[in-house]
């Protein structure tokens, strides 16, 4: 494997040809004429100049092994061994993948025995795997022995033609509620999943075409689960995979599944005429969107519609779409169809943009006060709901004191509340909250209870949007319309005259703090995601009422529903 010390070696290279230029690569292959050659070779330099030399060695490989399949058999073996050739020093030197390295060096020497490394890129130990690529010694590689269930699989074969479906049946005595296929195509390192339907006691799944459309290893293996999840029997095992080589011709009959007919071979998007392209004649091909360019990958792009169809403008380059299982595995975009989609600018917020909730809040006061039933700020009722005051304001028990309270914190009005918030971009949204507050104070005395809640708010995702991670915190600010009462128990004392019988020492009252009902807000909370569109809302909120000045805090839950 290559060291850091060889990798320290790459990065000095690496500066030195920098410091000539960015564009100053030695390219030794001759400026053809055929349009496929110009296009994959216009690729093959948008990796290099444009991904490699930033490190960005993923996307230099994508963009690579993108335009070996535009090729498909339209560009001369020159250039398909030239991109290649990339692909190892790419594998080599910024993905430390030995003998990934290998396995692309032995195909560029197959395909162009006079194919040369790239002198500015190459570094010793690159040379000694390139030499070593189409050596005897070398390009025997031990197969380990499948790793084999109690699953029995078909067809049982070990060479297929390029651009064939490749229908795979299997039979278990395991009981399984569920099996798929995981396949990887020659030239990546990302395994695929294809999920299998169960017919007349077997198993049925296809490789796709789009996954041999090259020359070479196809490896593959199937799982069966339990309602679990868990893997109850296999075909074979990703650390030791079935493999089939694909070539462009061959005397093997074709697979298929038993007793059928094999599917047809797919038709090569570079050699059915455009207007053929997604139908019958051409199966395996995507027809043209009238409304998409015809910018290939690698190239730059300010939007998805300048880029042909099936790739996306991300990061301003046009890109084959990434797999997904969710929003957060894009680095743009959403996650559609377990595919990364940009939008027709390049990017949109990750997840739903649109959010609907319901919500459950309480508030919290700090009261205190001397003789509050005599205070306009607040509304005092005996425990049968009648006012102490009479509505002129005048208290209505005479030779009394008024109740005190000690200061402290009190639970006050409940609300339940319905929620919109629209995600602008990533980090910044806006909310309209509407609902209902109850557990206020009695009417009379000349006071009321206004029940409408309404708030509008801004708020600022620091790390992700709802939706595109588990858990996304935000801060936030906004005003509305709201009454916040607190009820505190008091004692009004009644000072009876020594000889007087009936008069009651020391009643209860329920004085409520009354505060509002126009109010600002400064809020802070998270959201946890259950899902991709849906999970769990906690806020907090932090108001000032006026024209009764007041201080309260309004914790909440909710449950919010993207889309």
């Amino acid at each position: 494997m290559l060291g850091i010390d060889r990798l320290g070696r790459f990065f000095s290279g690496m500066l030195l040809a920098c410091s000539l230029a960015v564009g100053s690569l030695v390219w030794a292959v001759p400026a053809w004429a055929d349009a496929a050659d110009d296009a994959a070779q216009a690729q093959v330099k948008a990796a290099i100049d444009t991904h490699y030399l930033a490190t960005e060695f993923d996307q230099a490989q994508t963009v690579l092994l993108d335009a070996i399949k535009g090729c498909g058999t339209q560009c001369s073996p020159q250039t398909v061994a030239k991109a290649w050739m990339y692909v190892g020093l790419v594998r080599a030197v910024g993905l430390n993948n030995e003998a990934g390295a290998r396995e692309a060096f032995g195909t560029a020497r197959k395909l162009d025995p006079a194919v040369q490394l790239d002198a500015n890129l190459a570094t010793p130990e690159t040379n000694i795997m390139f030499e070593e690529a189409d050596s005897d010694k070398a390009s025997e590689t031990p197969t380990a022995p499948v790793v084999l269930g109690g699953m029995k699989c078909t067809p049982d074969v070990s060479e297929v033609q390029t651009r064939r479906p490749i229908p795979i049946s299997c039979t278990t005595d395991t009981p399984a509620t569920k099996a798929e296929i995981k396949y990887r195509e020659f030239g990546s390192d990302r395994w695929e999943t294809v999920q299998m339907g169960s017919a007349g006691g077997a198993w049925l799944g296809t490789i796709p075409c789009t996954a041999t459309d090259l020359q070479g290893k196809l490896s593959w293996y199937v799982n069966a689960r339990d309602q679990d999840g868990q893997v109850v029997d296999n075909f074979g095992a990703q650390r030791q995979p079935v493999e089939i080589t694909l070539v462009e011709n061959t005397n093997v009959a074709p697979p298929s599944f038993p007793d059928q007919d094999p599917p047809a071979r797919c038709g090569s998007a570079s050699e059915c005429p455009e207007e053929m392209l997604g139908t019958p004649a051409c199966p395996g091909t995507v027809k043209p969107d009238p409304g998409r360019g015809h910018k290939g990958a690698g190239e730059s792009c300010k939007e998805t519609t300048e880029c042909s169809t099936g790739l996306d403008c991300v990061d301003d380059q046009c890109q084959a779409p990434k797999s997904c299982e969710r929003d957060a595995d894009c680095a743009e975009g959403r996650c559609v169809d377990q595919l990364c989609k940009a939008d027709s600018k390049g990017s949109s917020a990750k997840g739903p943009l649109n959010w609907i909730g319901l919500h459950f809040g309480a508030d919290i006061a700090m009261v205190s006060g001397s003789q509050v039933c005599q205070d306009s700020n607040f509304g005092c009722f005996d425990k049968s709901g009648k006012p102490l005051r009479d509505q002129g304001g005048t208290f209505g028990v005479p030779n009394t004191s008024a109740g005190d309270i000690q200061s402290g914190f009190a639970l006050g009005t409940l609300r339940v509340l319905a929620s919109y918030e629209r995600l602008l971009n990533e980090q910044f949204s806006v909310e309209g909250r509407l609902g209902f507050a109850f557990n206020g104070s009695p009417s009379g005395g000349g006071k009321s209870f206004l029940p409408l809640h309404v708030e509008a708010r801004a708020k600022f995702w620091p790390l992700a949007a709802p939706g595109s991670t588990l858990f996304a915190p935000y801060v936030g600010g906004g005003a509305g319309l709201a009454q916040v009462d607190t009820k505190v128990n008091v004692l009004v004392v009644q000072q009876c005259p020594a000889a007087a019988t009936g008069c009651q020492v020391a009643p209860e009252a329920d004085a409520y703090r009354q505060m509002g009902v126009v109010f600002v807000t400064a809020s802070a909370g998270a959201f946890f995601g259950l899902a991709p569109n849906y999970g769990i809302n906690l806020n907090l909120n932090a108001l000032v009422l006026l024209p009764k000045t007041g201080f309260a805090v309004q914790p909440s839950l909710g449950f919010a529903y993207g889309f």
